[in-house]
């Protein structure tokens, strides 16, 4: 009888800890799936960023080398 109630008292010490362990590990991994596509559109907003101050210059630089050549042949 003795041998019966320690063999069940360790199951359930077993089975204890299976389903916080579960719930950690998806709690871990929504969070980390979170982090993963923040920081990930947070990198296309920066090239986005980036292209677009790029473009900007470059639109620039074409109208003042298009003054600059109106001036010239004046």
């Amino acid at each position: 009888m003795a041998l019966l109630i320690s063999r069940v008292r360790k199951e359930n010490r077993n089975q204890r800890w299976k389903p916080t362990l579960v719930w950690r590990v998806k709690a871990y991994t929504t969070v980390f799936g979170i982090m993963v596509l923040t920081f990930t559109s947070l990198g296309f907003l920066y090239i986005y960023e980036l292209g677009s101050e790029l473009l900007a210059a470059i639109k620039k630089g074409r109208a003042e080398n298009q003054e600059w050549e109106s001036l010239q042949s004046k």
